[in-house]
């Protein structure tokens, strides 16, 4: 005879596939740094968005304004300036 707890249904398992960890780009910051002398903060996410789809800025698509400020913050930083 079947034991009702010897099945494997999927419901009695207590162990879960999981799937391969996505990793997230090392550039992702949820602090804004403190160097950057300019507060994209106050810019309004339509301006955060173009900047990041002109210079290749990634940032996650439901990324909300405070996250599209750090990141361009951050490659704002990271950009050389000409002299």
């Amino acid at each position: 005879m079947m034991n009702a707890s010897n099945s494997a249904s999927p419901s009695n398992n207590p162990q879960r596939i999981k799937g391969p960890k996505k990793k997230k780009p090392a550039n992702i910051s949820r602090s804004y740094p403190r160097g950057v002398g300019v507060d994209f903060r106050k810019l309004s996410t339509a301006t955060l968005i173009s900047y990041t789809e002109h210079h290749g800025v990634y940032c996650r698509p439901e990324a909300p304004p405070s996250e599209l400020a750090v990141a361009v913050a951050r490659h704002f930083e990271a950009s050389e300036v000409g002299t």
